[in-house]
């Protein structure tokens, strides 16, 4: 209750990968949720992440995720929400990236009435990798929305983003991509 906090020591790579479940029960019906997260990989860590939802009732999730890798740190994080809800979902997820650390998130999600991530990508120092990718698969009535802004802050960086729709009559899938190079980001490959 009121997200999570997840810390890897220093050069730790976890062998399994880690599933978090967000089980959303019909007890919490017209409640407004709101949480925070903060994920922190130190130096030389890894760690591969599937989020999953389940959802029985009809409310409001508000999110907002911490994530900061140090130098060297691996983070690939799928997000999968697969099943009909009348829930209304917004998350922004905050990224710090320092040298050579390697984010990617994969975004697969169909289902939900209302969903919005808001993600921000700040690549603080050289040779750092961001990667966000999306497919959706969207119903009647159903409203989806990414919007990203990836911010080249330092040399030798690379960022891609790749969002795919399949939408059904009545639906809305919505996808506003910024990338934003700094005059000293040289050699930036954002595409």
């Amino acid at each position: 209750e009121g997200g999570y906090s997840l810390e890897i020591e220093k050069n730790y790579k976890l062998k399994k990968v880690l599933v978090i479940y967000n089980y959303f029960t019909k007890e919490i019906k017209n409640k407004i949720l709101n949480y925070k997260n903060k994920i922190n990989l130190n130096e030389n860590s890894e760690v591969h992440i599937i989020e999953y939802s389940i959802n029985e009732s009809k409310f409001i999730n508000n999110v907002y995720e911490n994530i900061v890798l140090k130098k060297n740190a691996k983070l690939r994080n799928l997000y999968i929400q697969n099943n009909a809800s009348n829930g209304f979902f917004h998350k922004y997820l905050k990224n710090e990236l320092s040298f050579q650390s390697d984010y990617s998130n994969l975004i697969f999600s169909s289902g939900l009435k209302f969903n919005k991530l808001d993600i921000e990508c700040d690549l603080l120092e050289e040779n750092s990798s961001c990667n966000i990718l999306s497919a959706l698969f969207l119903n009647k009535n159903e409203h989806q929305e990414i919007k990203t802004r990836i911010n080249h802050l330092a040399p030798n960086c690379k960022s891609y983003q790749r969002v795919k729709n399949v939408l059904n009559a009545g639906s809305k899938g919505i996808f506003q991509g910024k990338i934003y190079v700094k005059d000293n980001a040289q050699k930036t490959n954002a595409y």
